[in-house]
């Protein structure tokens, strides 16, 4: 119901009252990540949080790199590894192995992003850093979402000055 006398960005005024019915449609199904972070504690909780909307159920899935192959890895992915988008790409056996992969139910709130905690501890081995792909996608859509993990005991902290570069790890 909109009102007589509302005015308009070019100044007309609405002579008469008028009703009717709008439709608005569903929200389009999606699932992403919630946060960009890539660095995971080893001691601490080794959760994701992904944002779901009118969707019933997630593939998802987590891929490890093998240690000694770490710097073909970044010589294979690249810059690509910052891309949030999936493409149902595996990860090449030379560089590492999938740990896991099954469809899990979420749940919410229609047309309402809703969270769903992913708890990576059930699929990878914390007391082994390294770096790991999830990966999490739609039943039956061959795009989504990915994080690369870091998951480590050491933390960096670098500082810039005028002449010199200071690091603490």
């Amino acid at each position: 119901f909109v009102d007589q006398g509302l005015s308009g960005i070019d100044g007309a005024v609405l002579k008469q009252a008028e009703s009717g019915n709008v439709q608005i449609p569903d929200l389009y199904p999606y699932v992403d990540f919630r946060d960009q972070g890539m660095f995971l504690s080893q001691s601490g909780f080794k959760s994701l949080i992904m944002e779901t909307v009118n969707t019933s159920e997630v593939e998802v899935t987590v891929d490890r790199v093998y240690e000694n192959n770490l710097f073909m890895f970044l010589d294979y992915y690249d810059y690509s590894m910052f891309r949030g988008t999936y493409y149902d790409d595996y990860m090449p056996h030379s560089l590492g192995d999938r740990l896991y992969a099954k469809v899990m139910g979420t749940s919410g709130t229609k047309n309402v992003v809703n969270d769903f905690r992913l708890e990576l501890d059930k699929y990878v081995d914390v007391d082994q850093p390294g770096i790991y792909r999830v990966a999490a996608r739609m039943v039956d859509d061959w795009e989504g979402s990915q994080r690369w993990l870091v998951v480590t005991d050491l933390g960096i902290t670098a500082k810039l000055g005028d002449n010199e570069l200071l690091v603490w790890v």
